[in-house]
């Protein structure tokens, strides 16, 4: 009788932690391909009597191995996230029918609510101390709820490349220190951070922008091209040119220096002449690439060029400004 008692709370807590069929299906809430419960097809007779899933992109799931017990509970329609390992020997006991539809025979890992998306945040002026000048020219970040971002430290080495408005996700680490001053014109920040990383919420990322060189006039037309390129859809965004480069090589991993120059002064016509300079010795290999590139001239652009010029060793790319 005394072992009983010992024995009795034992079954109890598990019988409230265990899992079980009657437990809520959507309590998982970190799965991250969505998808919907479908009869899988078999062809083109129409579909089978077996469950399935189908992600965004149509493609059809058999759910061979179910590691979270709880796909059993779902009916045909309903919108799930999941996440899974692809089995590569697998039967998936269905008849083709006359036309084979390729389904993915999967063991299910995660089945549920969707991942929580981090907020996103707005690259945004940081406001200043006082009301009648009501920002700096300081950029920082803007988070959903109105607080202020001002970043110290970028150890990320990309936030250069983001603009006012664009909606970013951002790890960082809030400092204890922030720097504050008294002066109409200082920033008055709600925090500021040391930034670890940052990507567009589309989860695009910023082209990291290479070095400029300018160089006089003779030593610019000095310069040999060096390695085979081309250049294509050149264009100003704002204080960055950016265009593609085709090269040959063995991998893409090049950060070409533009070199620029300016006509002599008194010359007719303000010209900004521009060679690419690829840093890195010649590969044996001839595997075509083709990467866009980007270059912050917004030193050269106070100067009112009328134009750009690059050389490539396909002739020149200008565009007029």
């Amino acid at each position: 009788m005394k072992n009983l008692f010992i024995i009795l709370p034992i079954i109890v807590l598990f019988a409230f932690s265990s899992c079980t069929k009657d437990d809520n299906p959507t309590k998982c809430d970190n799965c991250t391909q969505k998808g919907t419960i479908v009869y899988l097809p078999i062809g083109c007779v129409g579909n089978s009597t077996t469950l399935g899933i189908m992600d965004e992109d149509g493609k059809f799931y058999f759910i061979k191995i179910d590691n979270t017990g709880h796909f059993i509970n779902y009916k045909e329609g309903a919108t799930i996230c999941f996440d899974y390992n692809k089995l590569e020997d697998c039967e998936m006991h269905l008849q083709t029918g006359i036309m084979e539809i390729p389904i993915s025979c999967i063991e299910l890992t995660c089945l549920g609510g969707c991942k929580v998306e981090q907020d996103c945040y707005e690259i945004s002026y940081i406001p200043t101390q006082c009301a009648n000048i009501e920002f700096t020219d300081i950029l920082g970040l803007k988070d959903p709820q109105g607080k202020y971002y001002m970043i110290q430290e970028d150890n990320s080495n990309a936030f250069k490349n983001y603009k006012v408005g664009d909606k970013v996700k951002v790890t960082f680490e809030k400092m204890n220190d922030c720097f504050i001053c008294e002066a109409c014109t200082c920033p008055a920040p709600d925090f500021c951070i040391t930034l670890n990383e940052i990507s567009l919420c589309d989860g695009k990322t910023r082209l990291d922008c290479f070095g400029t060189k300018e160089l006089d006039f003779n030593t610019f037309n000095n310069l040999n091209l060096g390695e085979h390129h081309t250049i294509q859809t050149m264009r100003v965004e704002g204080n960055y040119l950016k265009f593609f480069v085709g090269f040959s090589g063995c991998d893409d991993k090049v950060k070409p220096t533009l070199n620029l120059t300016f006509p002599p002064l008194g010359a007719p016509f303000s010209i900004l002449q521009g060679k690419l300079i690829f840093n890195r010795k010649p590969q044996a290999c001839q595997a075509y690439f083709r990467k866009e590139v980007c270059y912050d001239i917004r030193d050269y652009l106070v100067r009112n060029p009328k134009s750009i010029s690059i050389e490539t060793s396909n002739g020149t790319v200008s565009i007029d400004l």
